[in-house]
């Protein structure tokens, strides 16, 4: 494994490590976060939508190992299309829990603090991305790489995200609530 490998998996591992922290220290210090925060038709919500995203994952995960990973390996790093099916499916997780009402907790209050967090994390993929532009790094040897399509991958979750939560938050002020 060369060192900018050993960099990114270390910093990856950092990264999982202090989110991990900063969660654990945040549940001890306010009482009812958790679990307790979701109602039990949202709990079951999230869970139908756990399963949803993990059938998603695996479907699109075996059609694309089976039928179109020999064909693509030359233009598109295979890690690149894995990593983008595991988006997919989150976005399934997203998409079912949000349009459901179960992705909010209902004590949650402080949703600009998350949207500010959303947009600094665009905002770093952007540059990231830019920056991998100019280094030339999104292909190398005609090959869609894993270092250069990422940020631009990430991108597009982000604002399929953030789609989803916009149309949810016009349904909801023209009072269509039902789903």
């Amino acid at each position: 494994m060369s060192m900018y490998h050993t960099g990114l998996v270390t910093g990856f591992v950092c990264v999982f490590l202090v989110v991990a922290v900063v969660a654990a220290v945040y549940r001890k210090t306010r009482t009812g976060v958790g679990r307790g925060e979701y109602d039990e038709r949202q709990v079951l919500l999230r869970g139908r939508g756990m399963k949803y995203a993990y059938f998603t994952l695996l479907l699109t995960e075996s059609i694309y190992t089976l039928a179109f990973m020999d064909g693509t390996r030359k233009m598109v790093d295979p890690v690149l299309v894995n990593m983008g099916l595991i988006l997919v499916s989150a976005l399934v997780l997203a998409g079912y829990t949000i349009f459901t009402d179960a992705y909010w907790g209902f004590q949650k209050k402080n949703r600009a603090g998350l949207f500010l967090l959303w947009f600094l994390c665009t905002v770093s993929m952007l540059l990231n991305g830019l920056s991998r532009l100019d280094e030339k790094k999104v292909f190398v040897k005609g090959q869609l790489t894993f270092d250069g399509g990422i940020p631009f991958l990430t991108l597009g979750f982000l604002g399929v995200f953030f789609i989803m939560l916009l149309i949810k938050s016009v349904m909801d002020r023209k009072g269509g609530e039902e789903v």
